[in-house]
């Protein structure tokens, strides 16, 4: 059994995300930990406050975590921590001893909030394991659906497929390959993006032979190809490799914004990613 356990961190009340990383750890046989930063604050909450009535805010939205994951049948076991760290440097370290890392939007699907944006990206781009990130409005009243993962054929990323491939596994769900194709190039050659998709796939199903997977070419920029595609989706899976900065200089698309719009939780996997030790789960 991996001992790590999935690290949450609730900025307020953030039910979805919770339930979400309560699911996670029970699928997957470990613990949770809640994680509340008592620097975790929107712009509005730079008011004169005592310290100790932030403590005993921090408090009360562990408290409701607590409710909220004993109330689920079944429900992991789980601890809490409260720190008065900065929250990225806290959740950073978290993640060191962590399967996985969970963060949530608010309502409104605001990743570029002053705290909580900067957050989830740094744990997006520099993690060294998978990030999730899950808006409130996501959650289905009955959780269901494929799982997405996005392929670039350009750099094939191991780490993410063969997450998304344990992950339709474990849910005995069908597995859509994405790959948008940029729009620019609708009236061209596309065989090379399906040789290269077909390259990156190759020997997965051998290794999962239960999974049906739907290889899906959507014709769109990037960024919004990928959010489309999340409309039918209960999961999103994308690949992070080393060059993210460099893509985000060309004018790629930035992981953080196509996860601050996807209709569904995204979850961000590192290209070097191997996973448990039989390569089939967290």
């Amino acid at each position: 059994m991996n001992a790590r356990p999935v690290v949450v961190g609730v900025k307020d009340k953030q039910p979805t995300a919770v339930r979400f990383a309560a699911e996670m750890a029970l699928a997957h046989h470990v613990g949770l930990r809640v994680v509340h930063c008592l620097e975790i604050r929107s712009a509005g909450d730079f008011v004169s406050m005592p310290h100790d009535s932030w403590r005993a805010a921090g408090e009360a939205i562990l408290e409701d975590a607590r409710e909220l994951i004993q109330h689920e049948h079944p429900h992991p076991s789980a601890e809490f921590r409260m720190d008065s760290g900065l929250p990225y440097y806290t959740l950073h370290e978290e993640s060191e001893h962590a399967t996985m890392v969970v963060v949530g939007l608010d309502a409104a699907g605001r990743l570029s909030s002053i705290f909580g944006g900067t957050v989830a990206r740094r744990l997006i781009t520099q993690s060294a394991v998978p990030v999730a990130v899950v808006p409130e409005r996501s959650w289905p009243s009955e959780p269901g659906g494929s799982v997405f993962v996005a392929v670039d054929a350009r750099t094939p990323a191991a780490g993410s497929i063969r997450f998304a491939f344990a992950e339709a596994s474990r849910r005995n769900v069908e597995l859509h390959a994405v790959h948008v194709v940029p729009e620019r190039e609708i009236v061209g050659d596309t065989m090379p993006h399906r040789i290269g998709v077909s390259e990156a796939l190759a020997g997965w199903s051998e290794e999962f032979p239960e999974v049906k997977v739907t290889r899906q070419f959507i014709f769109d920029d990037a960024d919004d190809g990928c959010i489309r595609a999340t409309e039918s989706a209960a999961l999103l899976v994308l690949g992070r490799g080393p060059d993210t900065a460099m893509g985000r200089l060309l004018g790629h698309p930035t992981l953080s914004e196509i996860a601050e719009r996807a209709h569904c939780p995204c979850i961000v996997v590192p290209d070097d990613w191997t996973g448990a030790g039989d390569g089939r789960g967290i």
